[in-house]
């Protein structure tokens, strides 16, 4: 089973880490750990541990999102190369 986890943005990560908004785990993702303190990163864990099941029901749901998005980017580029369906 996934587990939860928490995104803590550092400076050398890239843009990509702002997926976890975009999927809609906003709250699961601190977007800067040199402004954030270690109460406020502490307290956005907790708030994922503290209902674990639920939490384990959310990243089942976005992780099909994901999936869907992913599958839909492939048959694009599938199409794009004249690979045809798959």
């Amino acid at each position: 089973m996934a587990s939860a986890e928490l995104m803590v943005h550092q400076p050398e990560d890239s843009i990509k880490a702002d997926m976890f908004r975009d999927i809609g785990l906003g709250n699961w993702y601190v977007p800067d750990i040199n402004k954030a303190s270690g109460a406020e990163i502490s307290a956005a864990l907790m708030a994922i541990v503290r209902d674990l099941p639920a939490a384990r029901r959310k990243l089942k749901a976005v992780m099909g999102l994901v999936a869907e998005r992913q599958a839909f980017g492939m048959r694009v580029i599938r199409r794009t190369l004249g690979l045809g369906p798959r």
